[in-house]
C-alpha cells in the first residue's frame, strides 16, 4: 500500500487493463477503478493519497502479518475473533488454524496497525525508515517517472491518522 512500499511501482495504463480483462474476465469491474484512482492521486501537488479513498485500513493477519484482503477486500477469507479479550484477525483458514494450534506463539504479537494506531502517517513512515538518505524523500513512489517525488512534508500536510481496524472506540 503506497506510501508504505519500499519500491516504486508504476500506474497501469489501458493496455494493462485490457490484458488483465482478457486473461481474467471481470478484472476490470473489480480492480480498474482502484488503479485509475491510484494514478489520479500520484502527483504530490494534489495533496491526497489512495489510502484516503479507502473506507478504512484492512486488518493485518496475526500470523503472516499480511493485509486480510485476499483475493479482494470485498470478498476475502478473513476471520476476526476474540481471544483472551483481544480481537484477532487471520487472513485465512490456514492462519487461523496455526493461531489456534499455537496461540502462545502468536497472541502477544502486536499487529502492524495496532502498533501505530493514532499516529500520523508521516510519523509512522519515519519510524519505519521509509525515507531516503536526504531524510525527506520517500523511498516508495507511486510512479516510476515523476517530475517531483513525494516527501515526508507532503505526507504530513495530508494529516492522515492511522486507525487500527480492530481497535474499538
Amino acid at each position: 500500500m503506497w506510501p508504505l512500499n519500499v519500491w516504486r511501482s508504476d500506474a497501469m495504463v489501458s493496455e494493462d487493463f485490457e490484458w488483465f480483462e482478457n486473461n481474467y474476465p471481470g478484472w476490470s469491474a473489480a480492480y480498474q477503478g482502484y488503479w485509475e484512482g491510484y494514478k489520479a492521486l500520484a502527483d504530490p501537488a494534489g495533496g491526497r493519497i489512495i489510502l484516503q479513498e479507502l473506507p478504512g485500513l484492512p486488518p493485518t493477519c496475526q500470523i503472516c502479518q499480511l493485509p486480510c484482503t485476499m483475493p479482494r477486500l470485498d470478498i476475502n477469507a478473513a476471520r476476526v475473533f476474540e481471544y483472551e479479550g483481544k480481537k484477532i484477525a487471520c487472513c485465512s483458514e490456514g492462519c487461523e488454524w496455526i493461531f489456534r494450534t499455537w496461540p502462545d506463539a502468536y497472541k502477544a504479537r502486536k499487529g502492524f496497525w495496532e502498533k501505530y494506531h493514532g499516529m500520523d502517517l508521516a510519523d509512522m513512515i519515519l519510524d519505519i525508515g521509509l525515507v531516503r538518505n536526504d531524510g525527506k524523500t520517500l523511498i516508495g513512489q507511486p510512479l516510476l517517472n515523476m517530475e517531483r517525488m513525494w516527501t515526508i512534508d507532503d505526507i504530513r500536510k495530508i494529516g492522515y491518522e492511522i486507525k487500527d481496524p480492530l481497535h474499538e472506540g
